[in-house]
């Protein structure tokens, strides 16, 4: 919320002597609430000017009781006589809005915002404001409130239809190893379980593979399950497995990949999978304390006492909160948008994410700026889950808003910023943008030609393409530019992402964070003062010129030709798109209103058609892997070909063992195979290709490759491998049958590139 700046200024006094006269500096106490260009338009200055004279070196940053020397510029040398005083120095330049912005940024603000969101929770212990919760509810509602305090109109809640997830508890109670009894809490996921001081048996069954479970019968028992879900299966996968055999729940341990910050942590993610095969998150400290009374056990087996509550239920409803601030062309709108439901409490995932895009448009209203676009501001509920059993269980909120209650900002969305987790930290070594192919060049340009202060050793940069983990790809499927901080390095994602440990204290960084509000701000002030969206399609064009491997790929040259063409048809749209910002850019210095407006009517026209192009070639020239990595449609099967006839080479020479571990999990969704009952595989198969478009949201029909069924042969390597048999003639026959399916899917899907590439050149032509 703005608040009114009372100054309180110290009257300088009037030094006077034999020998001469000084003029001491005035004096400004900082209150709460103050910004820096304030003060200096107070005093007739400039913010950059209290800055150097004050030695400040962030200007964002200033603190309350500090205070501010306003340089008088009367003052002289003694020199023993009296000599008048040097006549005034020329006013200063009024600073522009970008800088009016900058000198307004209040990470305090921000950081208070995500803090009073961050206490919002079900669980009165761990947090957890999740899809329909009263958690997520009660931060809706205070974010509408807050966008209506700092001036956004038309403020609004706008209900999604999504599946919804309360956790309110989950303990375990056990005697230790003294008579002494212990409580554990336990993290939850998307799953149903509800339980009343219950008893139940608890086993440990390792990483959770068919293999663990000899000797075990986790029938009505919680099972113990040591997972790694950045580098060993997603927790989907052994979830679904134990439910196979029965088990009344699994308790996850984080051992490796997430949730590694220390032996206390509690690490979820989403499911992915059926809300009836129960899992709940488990400390490794505690797991430990479980696991040993298990071994010290005859039974194998440990007596608890479990009391639960997590409710799945379909059909529920989440809230976006969306507000606007009004710009001269209301049939553009920029996008600021960020989730505000989490795990745990969330602090920096991703509540300081919506608090920055609150803490950018407040600054943007409060100086005074009226934008050229609309922009509209969203806090998207359901982004962490929304989804029951699917593939593609996230992002469901954003999904809902742009596919279902807002088509019509398909054709008017200018270009999508999204806020994401990270933006408040300091543990990164690289700050790091992902964006649409088209608009990468024009992030980049407007990110790094701003020349703040950096964080992460300075080093910023953009890369393209974007990504499926954030709610800005449903907004990419509809043709819009987007961009989104993306987190560079693991440091948050191995130790705090997802887990207790996301709390303000972890790694916060108001330097940072005053950062992450300048770079943003300046991309969203240029976007704004652009006629025509940048959209330069010979980034994306070059880079799938870099995926066409010539040992495969049919018809290389007549392709490359292709591309060539392709590549230079981008070249003269993009003079076209420069030519009209460059005389937009000069009738706006100019102060020319029949210009601007003519430039407007024409741009206005051009972006349209621009929409239509872009929403196609994004859909053709976009498709997803099984591990959900956005690539080129023909980078799967070109893949798979590469990986089998290596695999086939490693058998033809009598070496199972390195086709196995070096080959055949890496071919689409095989990794499961390897651990895995048929049962399971082919489950989580058919969860992605045999479900209604409805349960897939925005994954569906982006897996163009399918899955090529190795299940069999791996069974058959593995049991070969281990019994010592070198005979693979069958496993090398099913292979090269692979092969040949690879390659028709290539064809079809090379030749629709080819037929997708000419289309677009004649687009680009038709509008030129």
């Amino acid at each position: 919320m703005a608040k009114k700046i009372i100054a309180l200024l110290f009257i300088s006094v009037l030094v006077i002597s034999s020998a001469g006269f000084v003029f001491a500096d005035t004096e400004y106490v900082v209150k709460n609430g103050d910004v820096l260009w304030k003060i200096a338009e107070k005093y007739n200055t400039t913010y950059q000017n209290l800055a150097e004279y004050n030695k400040i070196a962030d200007p964002n940053l200033i603190y309350p009781n500090q205070t501010i020397r306003i340089p008088d510029g009367k003052t002289s040398p003694d020199t023993g006589s009296q000599t008048p005083a040097a006549p005034p120095a020329p006013a200063a330049s009024e600073a522009t809005a970008f800088e009016k912005f900058v000198g307004d940024i209040d990470v305090n603000y921000a950081a208070g915002v995500a803090t009073k969101i961050a206490s919002c929770g079900s669980n009165p212990d761990l947090g957890f404001r999740q899809a329909g919760s009263t958690g997520e509810y009660a931060a809706a509602d205070y974010l509408y409130n807050e966008f209506k305090s700092i001036g956004l109109t038309n403020v609004r809640k706008e209900a999604v239809k999504v599946d919804t997830w309360e956790y309110k508890k989950g303990e375990i109670y056990y005697t230790d190893g003294k008579g002494t009894e212990q409580k554990i809490l336990l993290g939850g996921y998307q799953t149903t379980l509800v339980a009343d001081n219950e008893a139940v048996d608890v086993i440990y069954a390792g990483t959770g593979r068919t293999e663990d479970y000899q000797g075990l019968d986790p029938k009505g028992k919680l099972v113990i399950i040591e997972v790694d879900q950045y580098n060993d299966y997603w927790i989907s996968k052994p979830a679904y497995e134990a439910h196979l055999r029965g088990a009344k729940a699994v308790l996850a341990v984080p051992v490796g990949g997430y949730g590694q910050h220390s032996d206390d942590t509690l690490s979820s993610q989403d499911i992915c999978g059926p809300a009836d095969a129960p899992v709940f998150a488990i400390s490794v400290k505690d797991a430990n304390a479980l696991k040993d009374l298990i071994s010290k056990s005859s039974a194998g087996s440990v007596k608890v006492r479990l009391s639960a509550d997590s409710q799945v239920k379909r059909d529920g409803t989440s809230y976006n909160v969306v507000g606007e601030i009004p710009g001269k062309n209301p049939d553009e709108i920029i996008f600021l948008i960020g989730h505000y439901d989490g795990y745990y409490h969330a602090w920096h995932d991703n509540a300081s994410g919506i608090a920055l895009a609150a803490s950018i448009a407040k600054s943007v209203i409060t100086t005074g700026y009226q934008p050229d676009k609309t922009i509209v501001v969203i806090g998207h509920g359901a982004e962490e889950w929304g989804l029951t059993d699917s593939h593609y269980d996230w992002a469901i909120g954003s999904f809902k808003q742009i596919m279902v209650n807002h088509p019509e900002w398909q054709t008017k969305g200018f270009a999508v910023i999204n806020l994401e987790s990270g933006v408040a930290r300091n543990d990164d070594d690289e700050y790091l943008i992902k964006s649409t192919h088209e608009i990468q060049n024009a992030v980049r340009e407007s990110a790094i030609g701003y020349t703040g202060p950096a964080p992460a050793n300075g080093k910023i940069e953009v890369k393209s393409p974007t990504s499926t983990w954030a709610e800005d790809f449903s907004y990419s499927l509809t043709g819009i530019p987007t961009m989104v901080y993306q987190r560079h390095n693991r440091n948050f994602s191995e130790k705090s992402y997802h887990t207790n440990y996301d709390v303000k204290a972890d790694a916060w960084s108001p330097e940072n964070y005053a950062y992450s509000h300048k770079i943003f701000g300046k991309i969203l002030f240029d976007f704004d003062q652009m006629a025509v969206k940048p959209l330069d399609y010979t980034t994306r064009f070059k880079a799938l010129k870099e995926t066409i491997d010539p040992d495969f790929y049919p018809n290389v040259e007549a392709m490359n030709a292709l591309l060539d063409q392709a590549i230079a048809a981008g070249g003269k749209l993009n003079q076209k798109i420069d030519s009209i910002n460059t005389r937009y850019s000069a009738a706006v210095t100019a102060g020319d209103a029949a210009k601007i407006e003519s430039i407007r009517a024409e741009a206005k026209v051009f972006n349209l058609k621009l929409a239509a192009m872009n929403k196609e070639t994004f859909l053709d020239f976009t498709s997803l892997n099984w591990g959900d990595n956005i690539i080129f449609p023909t980078e799967a099967p070109i893949g798979n070909l590469a990986v089998l006839a290596d695999a086939v080479k490693a058998l033809e020479s009598g070496d199972a063992e390195t086709a196995l571990d070096e080959y055949l999990w890496q071919i689409d969704d095989n990794w499961t195979a390897y651990g895995m009952s048929k049962e399971t595989y082919q489950y989580f198969i058919d969860q992605v290709m045999n479900q209604p478009t409805d349960r897939l949201a925005w994954g569906a029909n982006m897996i163009k490759n399918g899955n090529l069924d190795l299940y069999d042969v791996i069974q058959s390597l593995t049991a070969k491998r281990d019994a010592g048999t070198k005979d693979f003639t069958d496993d090398i026959a099913v292979l090269k049958a692979g092969m040949e399916d690879q390659k028709a899917k290539l064809d079809k899907l090379a030749g629709k590139e080819y037929s997708d590439l000419q289309q677009f050149i004649t687009s680009v032509n038709s509008i030129l």
